[in-house]
């Protein structure tokens, strides 16, 4: 070594960042969940209520429903109570927007009491916990209150994006890429240490055929596959590998350990998107369910990308009679 390098922590917390923002980063062919799309529905909807209305958000997650709410109402944000499974989810909000609610708890029983909101809203969220968690939205809505969601759509661009993301990620462990990895870096920094060459020159050309399986994968599916993931893959292993001697090798093991587990994490996330988008027939099924306990119906469609063929989302917008 000659002089000082690049150290991992860079690597890492780039990857840390990536996995924060995968399921959002691909913003998908059709639009992501942070779509200008998706955020022009709830500014339109924020835009025609006061700020004096008590809002509970399902499935709140990153927040996507009260950032937008925020963008309508700059200096006084209607009361929200967000509701997550996850804790980790509430207490990023409650960081972000110290003066909500944060409740974890199961969308399909809150333990909230009843007609104790004005309004009602979800975003790729309730769906998750089944249509079941929609009756227990309907349950905090007090007379006159308005339901609002925006839910996975079984034939739009987010469940495709989602299936060829599924089937790259299954081909690049068919490829085994990872381990092939962590096993060229072993030997590389045996190399370094004084070891046999031939061993690293023959765990390299595993590695270069692997690289090559995932440029047929870049080549079939799009650089932006599965959120970037596979492209930002190639890229960090063949960046370390040419300045692997400025990289600590039990930081490059461990990293690559927790891309592994991620990988199988992200697939977990993308199988569950679609598992709970909604067919055409399911939509029907709510929006029927709505109607059933007093509310009329104000928007029930589905909501498209401009210019795409393949839509984004199924919208609904209730109010209590």
């Amino acid at each position: 070594m000659t002089a000082a390098g690049p150290d991992l922590s860079d690597t890492i917390d780039a990857w840390h960042t990536y996995w924060q923002g995968t399921e959002d980063a691909a913003a998908f062919a059709s639009g992501g969940v942070s779509d200008p799309v998706t955020r022009q529905f709830w500014l339109d909807f924020f835009g025609t209520v006061t700020d004096d209305v008590q809002v509970v958000d399902f499935a709140s997650g990153s927040g996507a429903v009260l950032k937008a709410a925020s963008e309508i109402f700059t200096d006084r944000l209607p009361s929200f109570c967000c509701i997550d499974t996850s804790p980790a989810a509430v207490e990023m909000l409650q960081a972000r927007y110290p003066g909500v609610q944060g409740v974890v708890a199961d969308a399909r029983d809150t333990s909230l009491d009843s007609a104790g909101f004005d309004i009602a809203t979800s975003q790729f969220g309730v769906e998750y916990a089944g249509l079941d968690a929609v009756d227990e939205m309907l349950r905090l809505l007090r007379e006159r209150g308005q339901l609002a969601l925006l839910l996975h759509h079984r034939d739009g661009g987010i469940f495709r994006e989602c299936s060829d993301g599924l089937t790259a990620l299954k081909m690049l462990r068919e490829a085994n890429f990872v381990a092939l990895s962590m096993d060229m870096f072993d030997k590389g920094y045996a190399l370094l240490r004084g070891g046999p060459k031939e061993p690293y020159n023959a765990a390299t050309r595993e590695v270069l055929k692997a690289l090559g399986d995932l440029e047929k994968i870049i080549g079939r599916f799009g650089k932006r596959v599965a959120g970037n993931t596979i492209r930002h893959l190639f890229n960090s292993v063949v960046g370390i590998q040419e300045r692997i001697q400025y990289h600590d090798p039990d930081k490059v093991r461990a990293w690559l350990e927790s891309v592994d587990s991620e990988l199988d994490a992200y697939a977990g996330r993308l199988a569950s998107q679609m598992q709970a988008a909604l067919s055409p027939e399911d939509f029907v099924g709510l929006c029927n369910k709505v109607e059933a306990t007093g509310f009329t119906l104000q928007k029930n469609e589905a909501l498209y990308v401009p210019g795409s063929e393949l839509p984004i989302a199924w919208s609904l917008v209730a109010s209590r009679s």
